[in-house]
Order: C-alpha cells, then structure tokens, then sequence
C-alpha cells in the first residue's frame, strides 16, 4: 500500500524565511536583555541584603558593648575583646 503523494507542495518564500529568522533573533535577543536585567536585580537584591547585615551586626555590636561590658568577636580561630573607649575613662 503506497501513500499518496501531496501534488501542492507550499515552499516558502525567501522573504517568510528572513521574517522567521528576524523573529527568532528578536526573540534570542529579548530573552538575553531579560536574562542581564534578571542578573543585575539579584546583583542589587543580594547587595541590599548584605548591607542590611552588616548594618545589624554593627547594631548588635554597638548595643552590646553599651553596658560598659568587653564583647568577644571572632574571626576564624581569631578572637579579639572590644570595649568602648568612654568605658575605660570612666573609671
């Protein structure tokens, strides 16, 4: 049993070959400007959440060695006492 084969063949034309073509480089190149601003908003999320941090910990910090009292701060093995300064000229 042998299929029949279509007579009208539609070839496109060198013009709907260009718009498909320009179509699919619009569309690569929307999805890499969209893929760069993705980027630079989590560049600047990330950056707002570690300067929020840092803010905290500066706080925290701050709070504690308020009562006149050596605060213990590590680094690695590392560790140093911070007291403030007004502390020790007052007694």
């Amino acid at each position: 049993m042998q299929y029949a084969k279509p007579e009208n063949k539609r070839k496109l034309s060198a013009t709907t070959w260009t718009i498909l073509a320009m179509a699919v480089l619009l569309l690569g190149s929307m999805a890499y400007i969209a893929y760069g601003e993705y980027e630079a908003y989590k560049l600047e999320k990330d950056q707002q959440i570690f300067t929020a941090g840092y803010n905290q910990g500066i706080i925290a910090l701050y709070q504690q060695t308020d009562a006149c009292q050596p605060v213990g701060i590590f680094v690695g093995e590392q560790q140093r006492q911070l007291i403030d300064v007004e502390c020790l000229q007052q007694q």
